[in-house]
């Protein structure tokens, strides 16, 4: 049996939309709600450090981003952003809506529990 060019390209197109017909219905059954998603992996974050470096990741939906030098890489809303400079330190533990960044002279707490009411209050008017 001989196949040629065009029988290649009815398998290969078959399988795209084979593929796009299996992710599309994982995608549609999956349950999870990105907004609640964000709200979990605000809560999950755990970290304390010292600020070594602070940029807006621009590719990243302009994120503004900390670096510790634990290494590890914070996002931070960008109201509390501007509170924030290099050498400062700051805290969050799991399960906890409140980070605290401790300055020479003055110690600051934001409390995220604001931004998860905005959050779910967008979420109750999209189940609307």
């Amino acid at each position: 049996m001989k196949i040629d060019g065009k029988d290649l390209n009815k398998v290969g197109s078959g399988i795209v939309i084979l593929l796009v017909i299996v992710f599309g219905i994982q995608y549609i059954s999956n349950d999870d709600d990105p907004l609640k998603g964000m709200i979990q992996t605000m809560l999950e974050e755990n970290y304390q450090g010292i600020v070594t470096q602070k940029f807006i990741d621009y590719p990243n939906h302009a994120m503004r981003v900390l670096i510790l030098n634990t290494q590890k890489r914070v996002t931070i809303d960008r109201n509390f952003y501007e509170l924030i400079a290099v050498n400062d330190s700051i805290s969050k533990k799991r399960d906890d809506h409140l980070i605290f960044v401790y300055k020479k002279n003055d110690t600051l707490i934001f409390d995220e529990n604001k931004k998860i009411q905005r959050i779910r209050a967008i979420r109750e008017m999209q189940d609307r």
